[in-house]
């Protein structure tokens, strides 16, 4: 007898958590070409990211091209416009409507900062015309205050700074700090966050900029700290600081309770950044075996490993180490991890919370697709290659391969056997660039 297989959330007196199944994972690769390595760095509201793909130079092979990167889901890997035979482009962060990015371009003169709009790349400033090396690395929910750094010189000294319009504006005073750099800016723009060395060379500051003044955060105890990202309204900052054992730890502050650390996990931690409201922050621990791995961290539930909060999502061997990004609606998070079947370490996209629709909209969507009707499991496939389709029980053992090898596109209809026992599943489907995983409820 055909069993069926039949998409709910609630069935047989039990209720399913639809947040805890509804996960899609992307990783950053480009289907034309081999790349080397990926890193995701930022995503908006939509789900829209950024960062940089690299690969071997044709004419040089010990060295890499690095071209800066957009991606969505629906219109796959965009490679953005460079200005040099031989980019060494990043794009950093990217505007709430998607229609700015910021990043770090190469030009004649070294690396500068820069915009890209629909126009192109618009190369930002450095503090002066010699200036040796600079990079916008966070941006402004309108995208008009880019943030970043910029040397004054050829010296390799760092300057915090803000653009306005094109021109580099510094953050901190000139005297006072030996260098500093800016990584974050609030959602409105009024709030910039970052690091400062005294003068003494001794200590790393995190501090915060904020209507033309500036005042330093602290320490958890420690020599150093750095404040990486900042709220929408700039009154939550996250970042690392060393305790009183001179260890980093991830840490939030907030004007009424300062600094503390929120790290319940692994021995050391960093915050990359934090949610719109506040409420979600993500970065990254590592344990004393020098394993690392992304966390996400809520008021609610405190710290969570990512990989342990969505394990359906992740392949055998796989692992998501960094989270440098969470959009400010806290439903994506982006960074960087070891994908096993490519064998290197590449960018990922997780949507924590896939939004709903019917299937027939699904499906036209021409991207990767696992879904379920009255009785199959549906896929479609946009462009030919390996996929693997498994079911895993909730304890995330798997129950069997329905799927395994190459395919060309197109959509597949795929019934489960029939002496799988009645119950609910988690089906995962896995290619070279998209992990996807639905519930499925077999029923007789």
């Amino acid at each position: 007898m055909m069993r069926a297989l039949v998409l709910a959330v609630v069935t047989g007196g039990l209720m399913l958590p639809t947040s805890v199944f509804a996960q899609q994972l992307w990783w950053l690769v480009e289907q034309t070409r081999v790349i080397s390595n990926s890193t995701a760095w930022d995503v908006n509201d939509a789900g829209v990211a950024v960062g940089m793909i690299a690969y071997p130079n044709p004419t040089n092979l010990a060295t890499e091209i690095r071209r800066a990167v957009r991606w969505s889901a629906a219109t796959g890997l965009q490679i953005l416009d460079s200005i040099a035979q031989s980019p060494s482009d990043e794009a950093r962060a990217i505007s709430a409507n998607g229609q700015v990015i910021a990043g770090i371009i190469a030009t004649p003169n070294g690396e500068r900062g820069a915009l890209w709009t629909e126009s192109g790349p618009e190369v930002l400033h450095a503090i002066k015309p010699n200036g040796y090396q600079a990079g916008a690395v966070a941006l402004s929910a309108r995208g008009d205050i880019p943030v970043g750094y910029s040397s004054a010189d050829n010296t390799g000294i760092f300057h915090a700074v803000r653009w306005v319009g094109n021109d580099a504006a510094r953050v901190l005073p000139a005297t006072g700090f030996a260098g500093s750099v800016a990584h974050g800016v609030s959602g409105d723009g009024t709030t910039i966050v970052g690091n400062a060395t005294t003068l003494d060379n001794t200590r790393s500051i995190a501090f915060r900029w904020y209507a033309s003044t500036y005042d330093t955060l602290g320490t958890l105890g420690g020599s150093l700290s750095e404040a990486r990202a900042a709220s929408a309204d700039g009154s939550v900052i996250v970042g690392w600081s060393a305790n009183v054992a001179n260890v980093e730890r991830a840490f939030r502050w907030t004007a009424s309770r300062g600094m503390h650390d929120i790290q319940t996990i692994g021995a050391y931690g960093r915050a990359y950044d934090v949610s719109a409201d506040g409420k979600t922050v993500v970065g990254q621990v590592t344990f004393d075996n020098n394993q690392t791995s992304a966390f996400v961290w809520t008021e609610q539930d405190g710290m969570k490993l990512i990989e342990l909060l969505y394990p359906s999502v992740v392949a055998d061997g796989s692992r998501l180490m960094h989270a440098y990004a969470v959009s400010p609606n806290g439903r994506y998070v982006v960074g960087r991890g070891y994908n096993a079947a490519l064998g290197r370490m590449l960018g990922w996209i997780l949507d924590t919370r896939a939004a709903s629709s019917t299937f027939e909209e699904r499906l036209s969507d021409p991207g990767y697709k696992l879904e379920t009707s009255s009785s199959h499991l549906l896929m479609r496939l946009p462009e030919h290659g390996e996929v693997t389709l498994v079911l895993y029980d909730l304890c995330g053992r798997s129950m069997g391969t329905l799927v395994n090898g190459y395919h060309s596109a197109g959509n597949y209809s795929v019934l489960v056997p029939s002496n799988f026992s009645a119950g609910v599943y988690i089906a995962v489907m896995r290619t070279r660039s998209v992990t996807l995983a639905r519930p499925v409820v077999v029923g007789w």
